[in-house]
């Protein structure tokens, strides 16, 4: 799926009565042609993102050290040097590999350390894995971070991505958001206006057409199949701590905000946000799947989404289509939101999580390793 500032705050102004520039348009006449001219750019830059051209990792390379495997976009081994922090004795000790799309690469945040390294775009300093394993360390947990994500990692690439790892602790995901074609999704929202994503027999764009199965039981199966395989990474009492994906906007999103940073009508949002939840609870139900596969649990769901328990909308789009919204407190063009619209720097990181999304994703993360090791 998709460091920068975050969208435009509110202004209070209405739209249409911005002051004239000299003898130009008036600043809301501007304001909209700068908002088309950015979205044609973000939709370019999402266009190149979801391009699936990045072939995986080898079976060959399973067997190679992280030092030596070569990498490619979406599946290399770690670009930078672990890190290990030496604590007391007694200290708990957890290998932490940060494997993922956009969402664990660190993708949207404000920090200046977003590098394309082999192939890989990622940033060191914001991604989930690093501001987790920093936090555990400040707690007395010894983390070895092993950071591996890398934007527009597909399922297979993600799994790819841990082609070489033998008995982690814990392995943190993000993963599916490419194969549902996120990138794509908001890119014909913008031009065209959205489409439902998040019925059975919906065709997601992220998935080739399948002439025996509809394109979300495709999708269901690769995302348990990853998690199985995922399993055999990991050391004996190991996890796998598997992210959901924000839903992208609230109830009731700033106008003057939406109109300068994400141009997106209600019923727009409401499929936006309807897509990202069907994945969601795809990813719940894989997890459950591979645990009841496994014989053990061995896959634990990190929830960030907030909202949880907040009542949903029922909405009826123009096909006669019900459906029970959740909105996201914290999305886009809220008073605190976690997730970026139309970025006004790096477009790149345009609906990709804010510094405090990053940050909200990483605590969550740290409770669920801490439960596990005692700290």
């Amino acid at each position: 799926m998709l460091a920068a500032a975050p969208p435009s705050s509110p202004t209070g102004r209405a739209p249409g009565r911005g002051r004239s520039h000299g003898r130009g348009r008036p600043r809301a006449a501007g304001l909209i042609i700068a908002t088309r001219v950015a979205i044609l750019k973000v939709v370019a830059i999402l266009a190149t993102a979801c391009a699936d051209d990045a072939p995986a990792v080898p079976a060959a390379a399973a067997t190679a050290p992280t030092s030596t495997t070569s990498s490619t976009s979406a599946t290399p081994t770690s670009a930078t040097p672990t890190t290990t922090v030496t604590l007391p004795a007694g200290a708990p000790q957890v290998r932490l590999v940060a494997i993922g799309d956009s969402y664990s690469a660190g993708i949207g945040a404000a920090t200046k350390d977003e590098a394309v390294t082999k192939g890989c775009t990622r940033d060191t300093a914001a991604s989930i894995g690093t501001l987790a394993a920093a936090r555990l360390r400040t707690r007395g947990v010894a983390v070895q971070l092993d950071l591996r994500a890398c934007s527009g990692g597909t399922i297979a690439q993600v799994v790819a991505q841990a082609a070489d790892v033998r008995d982690a602790d814990a392995i943190s995901v993000t993963l599916g958001g490419n194969d549902l074609g996120f990138s794509k999704i908001i890119s014909e929202c913008l031009l065209r206006g959205c489409k439902s994503y998040d019925q059975a027999t919906d065709q997601l764009p992220g998935i080739t057409p399948d002439t025996e199965q509809d394109d979300w039981r495709v999708l269901d199966a690769r995302l348990v199949s990853a998690l199985a395989e995922l399993r055999t990474r990991l050391a004996p009492g190991g996890r796998v701590y598997l992210l959901t994906y924000p839903i992208p906007f609230p109830a009731a999103p700033d106008a003057t905000c939406l109109q300068n940073s994400a141009p997106f009508d209600d019923t727009s949002r409401v499929l936006v946000n309807a897509a990202t939840e069907r994945l969601d609870r795809a990813l719940v139900e894989a997890a459950d799947a591979a645990n009841r596969a496994a014989g053990a649990p061995f896959v634990e769901v990190v929830e960030w989404r907030t909202g949880l328990d907040a009542p949903r909308r029922r909405v009826t789009d123009a096909a006669g289509i019900v459906r029970d919204v959740r909105d996201d407190p914290n999305g886009i063009c809220s008073p605190e939101p976690f997730v970026n619209g139309i970025a006004s720097t790096g477009l790149g990181d345009s609906f990709h999580p804010t510094d405090r999304g990053h940050s909200y994703a990483a605590d969550a993360l740290v409770r669920a390793i801490q439960a596990r090791v005692g700290r």
